[in-house]
């Protein structure tokens, strides 16, 4: 029986959160309080990306357990109320021995991917119809020699784009194998 360990602390004044996994069980400590999840007992892990600002990444996974309640952990460790750590390597290792973990237990659990469906449409509709919206002000900008209003334009569209498509290339619903997790709802690490 070898255990495995995941430090995090997930918002920037919370304390750290301690995640102890063994081959029966994940162990969630806070600090006020130590909970033993067994795997038998989780009824899904979900995997999921997004961004926590303009050019932070982040990969998170949501565990539901059969009594509905959830445990969340991402690659994100913040330091302080600014600077954040990413921890891909050990937060993609611990996450892939999750899955298989909890599939050996439960072989019924879901592994899902992405968003949930009607969410991940209101996310691409949203994000598509801003994209567009940002384009139309910088193209009325330059049409009316308005150089501020469309270089503001132009500053917001290119960060914003590259968001956009993260969110929905990424989090597309569907389901995966714990034998295989989807690479791209992982950080890369070597």
């Amino acid at each position: 029986m070898t255990e495995m360990i995941y430090r995090q602390r997930p918002r920037p004044f919370a304390g750290e959160v301690i995640f102890t996994m063994n081959d029966t069980a994940l162990t969630v400590d806070n600090g006020r309080r130590q909970e033993v999840i067994p795997f038998s007992q989780m009824f899904s892990l979900s995997l999921q990306f997004g961004y926590r600002n303009v050019s932070t990444p982040i990969y998170f996974t949501r565990l539901r357990r059969e009594s509905g309640r959830t445990v969340t952990l991402s690659n994100l460790n913040w330091k302080g109320y600014v600077e954040v750590e990413a921890q891909d390597e050990a937060y993609s290792a611990f996450v892939r021995r999750l899955a298989l973990n909890i599939a050996r237990a439960n072989p019924n659990a879901l592994m899902t991917r992405g968003r949930p469906a009607l969410s991940y449409l209101a996310t691409a509709i949203v994000g598509i119809v801003s994209l567009g919206g940002f384009a139309a002000v910088a193209v009325w900008g330059l049409m009316r020699g308005n150089w501020l209003l469309a270089t503001m334009a132009i500053i917001f569209l290119f960060p914003f784009a590259r968001q956009v498509h993260g969110m929905i290339t990424r989090n597309k619903p569907g389901l995966f194998d714990a034998k295989s997790p989807p690479d791209d709802l992982l950080p890369h690490h070597t």
